[in-house]
């Protein structure tokens, strides 16, 4: 045994040899170095000197910048759908084990410190968990298709082209250029290996997701294909589902960016056509594959840039789902140590044609020549709700109880607004759908893009999209922060008087951006996945606006909101062969409107359920503090309802579908709004007394709304057979509605 006189100061160096570098051991300025001396290893330092900029960075940042997991390792026949550099790989069980911990601590790296095997250069604790036998389960064995008969390569690639063109510009997952090389590696062969596993299956989700939004088209290329081999669409898309339900597990073993794509798109494709209750499950297993590869763990871009890419895409896609699935189901998000979001940089494939930029009527407005910023605003206000609904949750979960809980509901809903808002002041012009609306615009730009290249003229109309997506998401977005506060009426707590007046703002801003949501364009979405993503955000804005009639009766603002109802009604119409989200709306909403109509005569001939009810609306109103003796109002109480009924209230109004009306958008006035004339919804606490109290009268609508609605539109939505409404439940007074909230 070596024995020594005494302690060695060893001096740190600035440039690490390369075994230390490697293993990040501490290495001496002299050579050889202690540890290669001890290990009998070369002592050699070939990389070349580090910029200035990343040696000023302190040892923590030089740790987790040098640190780029590797998720697509021994993969031998058909590459990653991502580009790994040889110096990135590793085996698959030192995936994970390599890379620094966020916010949790590890067992098994507090065994491997003690162990101290870095040092030692051994290896026994590395890569198992007490329990683990340690072997591969992708071993070097191929396999085959179970039960899918693949279709001829040509109807492949056109759903594979109806994937990128239809659905990929909204989520930007995959590497496309990639992920079209794997696809060729797959279609050239009848058998792959075990390790292969995840590409194939993500091959097989993105044809799936291809077919399905694809075959409702005339125009799609596939159709005659289809006709020709006797094939029917919709079983060919259950085909690659049932197949890919076959393998569904394999890809959890040994987890890596493909099979958390799998799961992503599978979750979309029963979310919005099949299963709600299947695509919950699909996507918390694809939130926990990215937590358990540390997705939310940022890449240093001086690596593999399109690794980094896909990984930020990945997990920013992650935390959108994560968010919209706690919208729609009401379960708590996941923990908010992983929500951070990565900056997407500017790659070449998101930079838009020189071709596009040339054309006259976007020249002036383009800031910028890359997709990127659209993803970025999109992941950003994505943010912004989830720190909303995080905020409402802890609310709701708090202590505090009746004025302090509505008091700090209040104010999470104004701050909320105001950050949402200085949201819509950061997206760029291009991506404004208010831009496109000034003049001609529009029209002069698809104009201009007849003339050019299929492929060109495509980039050129997703801009729209992209513009109108993000429009109708701040809208639905504006909806959902003053929604708890909607439904804090829940209780009956006596209200002081300093309730109203934030309550009214809060159904003003909401209803405003209903309007805005009835007269959205969603033509240029009749054959693009994301029309089920429209329709949802559409059957919201209709309850939202099903709150106004009961609350300024035959008013102005009433007749606005009932228009707006018919126009989303009219809309579903006209898709509901194409899409079962929008059939499914139309059902709802025809219901909700009968009963809304029959709330507002009620409301006007003061007509509420029982004395309890009229308690709580004189609790809630502004200047009524006296008790009424009777549930009906005189011709005096009455005095200024007159002045709340136009002259054509009996008449609702219609909205032709040959004269669309555009929304209002971010930034305009709302001057000229319907909702912002004096017989909407007012701010002004010196309202008259009689006013007032048929406003807080029909409040209680919202209540029946969300709690008779909201919950029950998912069990609903998906499925083919419409439940039967019993309308006398519907119009039951609220002291007898078992209504639930709509996040609970």
């Amino acid at each position: 045994m070596e024995q020594r006189s005494g302690p060695v100061r060893r001096r740190r160096t600035a440039k690490a040899c390369d075994r230390c570098h490697r293993q990040k051991l501490k290495c001496d300025s002299a050579r050889p170095c202690l540890l290669c001396v001890h290990s009998g290893s070369q002592c050699e330092a070939t990389r070349n000197d580090p910029p200035a900029a990343a040696s000023a960075r302190t040892p923590r940042q030089r740790r987790s910048a040098k640190k780029v997991p590797d998720v697509s390792s021994s993969r031998k026949n058909i590459p990653s759908s991502i580009p790994v550099h040889p110096r990135n790989i590793t085996t698959p069980t030192h995936q994970v084990e390599n890379q620094q911990p966020s916010a949790n601590v590890s067992t098994l790296g507090f065994a491997r410190q003690v162990f101290n095997e870095a040092e030692t250069n051994l290896s026994l604790t590395r890569g198992v968990l007490p329990g683990d036998t340690g072997a591969s389960r992708t071993v070097n064995s191929t396999w085959t298709f179970k039960e899918l008969q693949m279709p001829p390569d040509e109807l492949a690639w056109a759903a594979i082209d109806a994937y990128f063109s239809r659905m990929h510009w909204l989520l930007g997952l995959v590497h496309e250029s990639s992920f079209r090389s794997n696809a060729k590696r797959v279609l050239d062969s009848a058998s792959w290996e075990r390790q292969d596993k995840h590409t194939v299956l993500l091959f097989l989700a993105v044809v799936a997701l291809g077919l399905k939004v694809a075959i409702t088209d005339p125009a799609w290329p596939g159709n005659p294909m289809l006709n020709f081999l006797g094939l029917n669409g919709c079983d060919l898309v259950e085909a690659f589902v049932s197949e890919i339900r076959l393998h569904l597990l394999d890809p959890m073993d040994d987890p890596s960016i493909e099979s958390v794509q799998v799961y992503m798109l599978l979750s979309s494709l029963y979310g919005y056509h099949d299963s709600p209750s299947f695509a919950w499950t699909l996507a918390r297993m694809a939130i926990n594959g990215a937590i358990y590869l540390e997705l939310n763990k940022a890449v240093s871009t001086d690596e593999n840039n399109v690794l980094a890419q896909v990984r930020h895409h990945t997990w920013n896609n992650i935390v959108i789902l994560d968010t919209y699935t706690s919208i729609i189901y009401g379960r708590p998000m996941s923990n908010a140590a992983f929500a951070r979001l990565h900056v997407i940089r500017n790659p070449e494939e998101l930079r838009m044609d020189p071709a596009i930029l040339s054309i006259p009527a976007i020249r002036d407005v383009c800031e910028n020549s890359s997709a990127h910023y659209f993803y970025n605003a999109q992941f950003r206000l994505y943010s912004l709700i989830r720190d909303n609904l995080s905020r409402n949750a802890q609310i709701k979960s708090s202590n505090d109880q009746g004025m302090d809980r509505f008091e700090a509901a209040a104010r999470c809903a104004s701050e909320s607004e105001t950050l949402l808002k200085q949201w819509t002041n950061e997206v760029p012009s291009i991506y404004r759908l208010s831009t496109w609306f000034q003049g001609n615009r529009w029209e002069d730009f698809e104009q201009s893009l007849r003339d050019l290249p299929p492929k060109i003229k495509e980039q050129g109309q997703l801009i729209i999209l992209q513009a109108a997506s993000l429009q109708i998401t701040y809208d639905n977005a504006l909806i959902l922060v003053h929604q708890p506060l909607l439904e804090s009426r829940t209780d009956a707590t006596p209200w002081p008087d300093s309730m109203a007046i934030p309550l009214q703002k809060s159904l003003h801003s909401a209803l405003e951006a209903a309007i805005r949501i009835s007269r959205f364009p969603t033509h240029p979405f009749r054959n693009q996945f994301s029309v089920s993503f429209i329709f949802f955000h559409l059957f919201t804005a209709g309850v939202m606006l099903c709150l106004v009639p009961p609350i300024q009766p035959f008013g102005s603002s009433a007749q606005e909101a009932k228009a707006g109802v018919v126009r989303i009604i009219r809309m579903c119409r006209e898709m509901r062969d194409k899409d079962r989200t929008a059939r499914h709306t139309e059902q709802v909403l025809i219901e909700l409107l009968k009963v809304t109509t029959m709330r507002e005569m009620n409301s006007a001939l003061g007509l509420t359920g029982n004395a309890e009810n009229i308690t709580t609306v004189r609790d809630l109103a502004v200047h009524d503090r006296t008790h009424r003796p009777s549930q009906s109002f005189s011709r005096g109480q009455l005095s200024n309802f007159d002045d709340h009924v136009d002259s054509n209230a009996a008449e609702l109004p219609k909205t032709p579908s040959s004269a669309p009306q555009y929304p209002r958008l971010l930034g305009q006035s709302y001057h000229s709004d319907p909702m912002s004339e004096s017989a909407g919804i007012t701010t002004d606490p010196g309202v008259d007394e009689s006013t007032v109290l048929l406003q807080n009268q029909a409040f209680q609508h919202t209540d029946q709304t969300f709690g008779s609605f909201g919950k029950s539109m998912l069990s609903f939505l998906f499925s083919d057979q419409p439940r039967d409404w019993n309308m006398e439940d519907m119009l039951a007074p609220h002291s007898e509605v078992q209504g639930t909230s709509f996040y609970e």
